[in-house]
């Protein structure tokens, strides 16, 4: 019992007072060292700072649940059969970065702070109910293959920051603007399409719904995951692959004018430049 005690409460506590540190550890390190961070303006300094976070959340996660999974087995139904521990304390994890960088959306009012506020929230309603309902293992599966969509943040955080940084045209730019891209189809295209087929091929019929326990346990997460699929893929549809499609075309004359100092950050208005999302 106090394993898992520390494993849900003890590890979202020490990872929400991590993530605050990296934050603000980040901001004043960047504002000392950094001309072009102190050139951007307070919103862009806040997202800066977030995709630090972002970065690290995405690559701990990724790399914890690929072990994971190595260690674990499933049943026909992918029902776990060894411990759960690893698992539980990688979602408090999650836990944790999503609720700090909440915080970090609202506050900075980063741009579609309001649809980041929603996805976040979405996201951590499954992970909360797992560690903190009790017994909802049957989802254990499905939940570690949604946090794998994950593994394109790396890529596509590290072209933003060459990108505000002035190395938009460099080798290792365009080559991190496509690796992401890539990424992006792959983890948050296929990923949630697999997991959509998964959930109504075997999760969903096999589920007894007469059951409130199980209901509570299985009905939000399954909701939740449809939404983040759309999600995901509408984003790939409507804002990644128009970035990626706009670096083919030539410039505009205001974006030509653009410099790394200026005030617009890397988004969909900065020609050719991929928003992580």
């Amino acid at each position: 019992m106090a394993g898992v005690v520390f494993l849900t409460y003890g590890v979202l506590s020490l990872c929400v007072v991590g993530f605050v540190a990296v934050f603000y550890g980040s901001y004043y390190l960047s504002n000392k060292y950094l001309a072009v961070f102190r050139a951007f303006s307070e919103v862009q300094k806040g997202e800066w700072c977030s995709r630090i976070n972002s970065t690290i959340h995405s690559t701990v996660i990724c790399a914890g649940l690929l072990y994971s999974f190595s260690q674990q087995e499933w049943d026909a139904h992918l029902m776990p059969i060894h411990s759960l521990d690893l698992a539980i304390g990688l979602f408090s994890f999650s836990i944790a970065y999503f609720l700090f960088d909440l915080y970090v959306v609202y506050a900075w009012k980063i741009e579609h702070y309001k649809v980041f506020v929603a996805h976040h929230i979405i996201a951590m309603i499954p992970y909360v109910l797992y560690n903190f309902y009790g017994g909802c293992t049957m989802n254990t599966y499905l939940l570690s293959m949604y946090l794998l969509v994950e593994i394109c943040i790396p890529p596509m955080n590290l072209a933003t920051i060459l990108d505000l940084l002035g190395y938009k045209e460099t080798a290792v730019y365009i080559g991190l603007f496509y690796v992401a891209y890539i990424a992006w189809f792959f983890a948050r295209v296929c990923l949630p399409l697999y997991t959509l087929y998964v959930m109504w091929a075997d999760f969903i019929p096999g589920t007894d719904w007469s059951s409130f326990r199980v209901f509570l346990c299985t009905a939000p997460p399954l909701l939740c995951g449809h939404v983040i699929s759309v999600f995901c893929i509408g984003c790939f549809v409507t804002m990644i692959t128009p970035d990626v499609i706009a670096r083919w075309q030539p410039p505009s004359e205001d974006a030509q004018k653009k410099t790394p100092m200026a005030q617009q950050h890397a988004s969909a208005k900065n020609y050719g430049a991929l928003e992580a999302v």
